[in-house]
């Protein structure tokens, strides 16, 4: 799996699951930034279920991520929280389609929107038609989702080697 950061897709990151565990899944943890948007690409067909815990973000943080799924996909996509202490988890929305991708940042706390684009293959979660080929779509995705790197906090003055 590939995660790209839209401000750089020349330089994927690869991430790699722990296999080998009774119940099979794959974990990744990757670092993100806030504010920030990213697509997923799979090697191989892509999974017919994701889930995405966004852990540690507070009120108002956000992401934007594409995930690559292959023509013909269908997708249900809900919002869950998940309670660590009870470890009991509650449906929190439903997330609906629309065709315009703008809208995605108007969503409200039951009802959210998911956007499908057809021409680049990202999309979001699956039933993933049988036979179908690794779920990569860097050649289509971009040049069309690169953003420009943007420095929300610039760096410190680096100190003089007088005050090291």
């Amino acid at each position: 799996m590939r995660m790209v950061k839209n401000e750089y897709p020349e330089r994927p990151l690869a991430l790699e699951g722990a296999l080998g565990k009774r119940k099979h899944y794959q974990q990744f943890q990757p670092v993100i930034m806030l504010a920030k948007g990213y697509t997923v690409h799979w090697d191989q067909p892509a999974p017919a279920e994701v889930t995405v815990w966004l852990i540690n973000f507070n009120r108002n943080d956000w992401i934007n991520v594409g995930f690559c799924y292959p023509p013909g996909t269908t997708f249900t996509v809900i919002a869950d929280v998940h309670n660590r202490l009870t470890k009991v988890t509650r449906k929190t929305g439903v997330f609906l389609r629309t065709m315009q991708r703008e809208k995605v940042n108007h969503s409200h706390l039951a009802r959210g929107y998911y956007y499908l684009e057809k021409e680049t293959g990202v999309k979001i979660t699956a039933v993933v038609p049988k036979g179908s080929p690794p779920s990569d779509c860097m050649a289509r995705a971009y040049p069309r989702h690169a953003e420009m790197p943007v420095v929300d906090v610039p760096m410190p003055k680096k100190l003089p080697n007088s005050r090291l």
